[in-house]
Formats: structure tokens, sequence, C-alpha cells
């Protein structure tokens, strides 16, 4: 499985970047997660995503490191459940400053046992045909009885 965070904008006033998940990631564990800066944003760089506590980057297998114009982390397969990860993401805008502004957005683990809204798709399915199938019986054997 793979995350992807893109990172939209940036707010040179307050650090604030718009995120693609409005900074609330949701993964389920061994999650692989992705930053990207989108094209033709005002963001020009991730220089760095760290921790808010020691504690928090334990959720990851691989800790947060840049690859190219991204940067790559990888949750641990054995993550818990509801376990959440506070981190920063240190970045440059596109004016020419050397301003490091900052952004903190979370990672929460979900459940390993939460549904997801592919694992619906079959049982409704075979409800409705279950449905169809008990109707078209019922009309054939009251059409027999006549």
């Amino acid at each position: 499985m793979s995350e992807k965070i893109i990172i939209r904008n940036g707010n040179t006033n307050d650090g604030r970047l718009e995120l693609s998940d409005n900074g609330d990631t949701q993964a389920k564990a061994g999650t692989k997660i992705k930053w990207k800066i989108m094209d033709g944003s005002n963001v020009a760089s991730i220089v760095d995503i760290t921790p808010k506590s020691k504690s928090d980057f334990e959720i990851f297998s691989v800790h947060p490191k840049k690859d190219g114009s991204k940067f790559k982390a990888k949750i641990k397969h054995d993550a818990i459940d509801y376990d959440v990860c506070e981190y920063n993401i240190h970045w440059k805008a596109k004016d020419n400053s050397e301003t490091i502004h900052i952004h903190d957005p979370k990672i929460s683990i979900e459940p390993s046992f939460a549904p997801t809204p592919r694992s619906f798709i079959i049982p409704l399915l075979l409800v409705g045909l279950s449905l169809v199938a008990f109707k078209f019986f019922q009309h054939k054997n009251h059409k027999k009885r006549r």
C-alpha cells in the first residue's frame, strides 16, 4: 500500500501547508508514505521532515528521508492501531527567501480490521443477487400454484 501526500501550496505568513489530506493522514500498518510538491505550488522544496517528539517516529520502519524532490517513509507492519505520529515539515517557498517555514501535520494508524469502501462491494453484490434470485423463484413458484 502507498499513501501520497501532495503539498498544494504554502502560507509564508504562518508556515501552514495546504495538503491533499488536510494534514491528517490515515494509513494502515505497512503503508509507504510519499510527500510530493504539486507542480505550480509556491513551495520550492521540503527541507526536512522531523518528529515533534522522539517517540513520534516509532511508527516508522523507514524514517522520512529525501528521495530526489520528494520525501519517503514506511510505516512498520506491526504499528499499533490508532497510534498517532505528529511531525513537522520544514519547507522553503519560491519567493527566493532563505526562510524555512514549519507545518505540523499528523499521521494516524487505521485499525487493521477497519472496513474499507471496497470491502463492502462483494457482500452488497451477494445480497443484491440473493434478493433477485429469491424474487425470481418466488414469482416462478407463485405461477406454478395457479
